[in-house]
């Protein structure tokens, strides 16, 4: 047996008793407890139409009144799911084309009866197919916002999620390109892998940073699936996206979380640095060098009582006054500034000027715009070991003449520039040492950045902003 609808209810139009008793008896034999309503004329047909409600309808070609054409017009201002197979003894190629175009779903010659079930089948199935895609694009319509562009990007279809997630009209938005909702915020990177990829007939998935009418930002995950045409060259592209704002939002929240404990964690690691350097220092300050001063006392002693002509006594003598002296250096390197009696730019003198000046770089602090009020201590301990750091690296690779410091707080800013006449670098790889690091995470910690300016021969600039709380 042929597999359709139980007790399908069939209508024939057909004005020939034998044909009709032929037709019901086939298929009788061939499905399940058909149902049939038969009609001679176009009234008989109408009201078969009505109060019959058919399954399918099944036609002879020339009938009083009317035609086969004229009932597949009928059926179809009625509905278009309802299967209609036209029947008939004879039909040219070209009547059958052009009822298949009308729509009817197939055409059968009498002398050839046996295929009609198999015919039916089919159409049933045909009928089916449409109404699960109605139903599948009901339900997509239901979750997802759809959006429909021309092949050179122009929407051309949205659906009601679209609209209602965007504030935007459907007809405000047909016409235009998606830069209506993401406001040019695609990224360049993003958009040069996207068009290549659905050009090329492929789907493409990403996320997207759109914005409502009224400005407000919302987050889309999207799927781009591009359809081809009869040359297989995309034609059409369907935009399916999720709004994902709320999992974007526990993201960022989750970054910023990390990021906080992070710049914590930095800033617990320099305190902590900060005090070991002052304890060093201390300890190189208050008994190391005691201990050399007392050495040097009592050597100094002994070259009196030998009237200072042992010529090894007063080498190590010089040797002492010379480890004393490099002792104070490190020392003052390593203790912390002492901001209570001298300012930010004073310490900064003092120190380019032991570490500097005595290679002969001629130092120039501007600091016109700069109103050290506005700087807690930490800032500018901060401040005080970001250009300790960056000294160092000038005196081992700048090979310059001049050094210039610019200190500014402007527009809620703490912005500090170190650059150099120098040999400057050729790229950013020769910016990513220990000392760098270093000065980035000093940065990190009061939420700064810093940012390098360099090309060979035209020197080296150091550019920190901390935002002022």
């Amino acid at each position: 047996m042929i597999e359709t609808k139980s007790c399908m209810r069939i209508l024939i139009l057909e004005d020939n008793p034998y044909d009709v008793l032929l037709v019901k008896e086939l298929l009788q034999n061939e499905m399940s407890d058909p149902e049939f309503y038969c009609a001679n004329n176009l009234q008989g047909y109408i009201e078969g139409l009505d109060s019959f409600s058919p399954d399918i309808v099944l036609s002879d070609n020339c009938l009083p009144q009317c035609t086969a054409s004229d009932a597949l017009s009928i059926l179809r201002k009625r509905s278009n799911e309802i299967p209609f197979i036209l029947l008939t003894g004879s039909v040219s190629e070209k009547v059958a084309i052009e009822m298949i175009e009308k729509g009817a779903n197939d055409f059968i010659l009498k002398d050839r009866m046996a295929r009609l079930p198999m015919a039916i089948a089919a159409a049933w199935r045909q009928k089916k197919s449409p109404r699960q895609v109605v139903d599948y694009r009901y339900a997509l319509n239901q979750s997802a916002i759809i959006a429909i562009t021309d092949r050179k990007g122009a929407i051309t279809y949205v659906n009601e999620n679209c609209c209602n997630i965007s504030g935007y009209q459907a007809d405000e938005i047909i016409g235009n390109n998606h830069f209506i909702q993401n406001a040019g915020y695609l990224h360049a990177g993003l958009h040069n892998d996207l068009w290549p990829t659905i050009q090329n007939g492929e789907k493409w998935h990403g996320e997207f940073l759109n914005f409502t009418k009224d400005g407000a930002p919302y987050w889309v995950e999207t799927i781009i699936i591009p359809f081809t045409d009869e040359n297989n060259q995309p034609c059409q592209y369907v935009a399916i996206s999720n709004d994902i704002t709320e999992r974007k939002k526990l993201e960022i929240a989750l970054a910023n979380q990390q990021k906080d404990e992070q710049q914590k964690l930095i800033t617990i690691a320099l305190e902590a640095q900060e005090n070991e350097r002052n304890i060093i220092g201390r300890e190189l300050h208050d008994n190391v060098n005691q201990l050399l001063v007392a050495t040097k006392l009592l050597l100094s002693l002994m070259i009196q009582r030998t009237g200072g002509e042992d010529d090894l006594l007063q080498q190590c003598n010089q040797n002492i006054f010379i480890a004393i002296e490099e002792n104070r250096k490190i020392a003052s390197v390593l203790a912390s500034p002492d901001f209570e009696t001298d300012t930010l730019p004073e310490q900064l003198g003092k120190l380019t000027e032991s570490m500097l000046t005595i290679t002969g770089l001629k130092i120039d602090i501007d600091t016109r715009f700069f109103f050290e009020s506005l700087l807690n201590k930490d800032i500018k301990l901060a401040a005080y070991r970001i250009l300790q750091e960056q000294c160092t690296n000038i005196v081992k690779h700048a090979f310059a003449a001049n050094v210039y410091i610019t200190l500014q707080t402007t527009g809620g800013i703490f912005k500090m520039i170190i650059a150099d006449d120098g040999q400057g670098i050729k790229s950013k790889k020769e910016t990513k040492g220990v000392g760098l690091k270093n000065i980035l995470g000093r940065a990190a910690s009061f939420n700064g950045t810093v940012a390098t300016h360099s090309s060979p021969g035209c020197g080296f600039a150091l550019e920190i902003e901390i935002p002022l709380l």
